[in-house]
């Protein structure tokens, strides 16, 4: 390892404050992406994506985490174990499963004391991430990061707009895990935050009937017949698009942008004619383009390949700025 600068030393004492006051206050890899045969995190959503504080006082703003947790077929997820963590520097590269924190193993060779249980957000479905250091102290830490002596190994956040600290949850059932990391960001200006995109219904379209869309109701009331091609519609607004300012690396001069929205689609049985469709305003913002965006050709699953009477169908949403979610929906397969 790399010898620790002053910058080094002073950027790892002030994020040693960070976590104390934080903890103060709170398969087989062959099987198809979209295929769902074990248990697995197909997402993490932080709400908001984006923290901002403005003032020192009053209550403490804070991010609500929460996980799409999936299992094979028949399989609930009741029983599953969660594990939050959150992270201001993680390893890159580790094979044991998961993403060590190296933070505490950091401090310690400079004689700190960081017991990694700092990090630790709880063991419920959900958890939550406070912001509470002010906004220039967290800007003065991603300042001493960008120029500390830090061991190769350790991956150094990006801090443009904010200061993108990672979540990571493990979820455990049976003899099953799962793994996933997902980077809030403390945001520095109030005026330079994102929000997240969100898919408020589906809609189901059978080419045989084109004039009656057919709601795909949230309580699993919805029927739909066996091996026939459904156009899927995502209700989404164009709003969720959101503009911001990217500044280019070869011209420097800041431009506004809109934001890429990209859903991916998981669906028990059948076929669909793709994984991922997403909307690329930059490339094209035409209004086919942004119903395209948002539509999947679906083929219901025959008997004679998916025996169940009822099929699982999970969308996810991002916008490429860590916004994130995502909806469930349960579908009834008739002949």
């Amino acid at each position: 390892m790399r010898s620790l600068s002053h910058a080094s030393r002073r950027a790892l004492l002030t994020l040693g404050g960070l976590v104390l006051l934080v903890n103060a206050a709170c398969g087989s890899d062959l099987t198809p992406f979209k295929e769902i045969d074990r248990l697995r995190i197909l997402s993490i959503s932080s709400d908001p994506p984006w923290l901002t504080r403005t003032s020192t006082v009053g209550s403490i703003p804070e991010a609500e985490l929460t996980a799409l947790v999936v299992n094979a077929p028949g399989t609930s997820t009741v029983t599953a174990r969660y594990e939050w963590s959150w992270c201001p520097l993680r390893a890159a590269g580790t094979t044991d499963g998961a993403y060590q924190c190296v933070f505490s193993e950091l401090a310690a060779g400079m004689g700190m004391e960081i017991p990694e249980e700092l990090f630790d957000l709880g063991t419920e479905p959900t958890a939550n991430l406070q912001y509470l250091l002010p906004p220039e102290q967290v800007r003065e830490i991603c300042e001493q990061l960008a120029m500390a002596e830090l061991p190769a190994f350790v991956s150094v956040p990006q801090c443009t707009d904010g200061f993108p600290v990672s979540v990571q949850l493990i979820v455990r059932q049976g003899t099953e895990q799962s793994v996933a990391l997902k980077n809030v960001v403390l945001a520095f200006e109030a005026d330079k935050v994102n929000s997240n995109p969100h898919i408020t219904g589906l809609q189901a379209i059978d080419s045989a009937n084109p004039a009656t869309p057919i709601d795909v109701a949230a309580d699993g009331s919805t029927t739909l017949k066996r091996g026939v091609t459904y156009l899927l519609t995502a209700d989404v607004d164009r709003a969720d698009s959101e503009a911001y300012t990217y500044v280019p690396t070869d011209t420097k001069v800041p431009e506004t942008r809109h934001e890429n929205l990209v859903i991916t689609w998981f669906i028990e049985g059948g076929s669909s004619d793709a994984t991922r469709t997403g909307y690329l305003p930059q490339e094209d913002d035409s209004d086919v383009a942004w119903t395209r965006a948002r539509t999947l050709e679906w083929t219901t699953p025959k008997t004679v390949d998916f025996e169940r009477d009822t099929a699982r169908l999970y969308l996810v949403i991002r916008d490429g700025r860590q916004g994130q979610s995502f909806i469930t929906r349960t579908v009834k397969l008739e002949e």
